[in-house]
């Protein structure tokens, strides 16, 4: 997925692909759902060099034996999973729910999941700083 933008962070700090599984988990996505470890990889992705979201799941497929429109619909799925568990007005998840379907766009979550992180890594740059 190439370079990024990021600073490299000392040996101390939480590297991104942590950061990207601890908000995952804190979103209520569960890492059973194979559209779990393709949300890490895109995140990765998208984080440090947003990319178009078929371009990014064509790289994952590639490295996974998938074709771009099961890697999309494996991101959904886990989404979606967490969206019914979930029941909470107040979460992001939530607020990102299209009002016709209930659900949210796999393309939508990436994007927003990933300015949460930069802010969340730029915020533990600064504290250890």
């Amino acid at each position: 997925m190439g370079d990024g933008w990021l600073p490299c962070y000392n040996a101390g700090m939480k590297g991104t692909r942590e950061v990207i599984f601890e908000y995952l988990l804190s979103v209520g996505l569960l890492p059973k759902y194979d559209g779990f470890a393709y949300l890490m990889e895109a995140l990765d992705g998208y984080v440090r060099r947003p990319a178009p979201f078929m371009e990014l799941y064509r790289e994952i497929g590639a490295a996974h034996g998938k074709d771009p429109a099961s890697v999309r619909k494996s991101i959904k799925n886990a989404i979606d999973s967490a969206i019914l568990r979930s029941g909470n007005e107040s979460d992001n998840l939530y607020s990102l729910q299209s009002e016709a379907s209930g659900s949210v766009k796999s393309s939508e979550f990436i994007a927003f999941s990933a300015q949460r992180i930069r802010h969340l890594l730029t915020a533990e740059h600064r504290s250890m700083s």
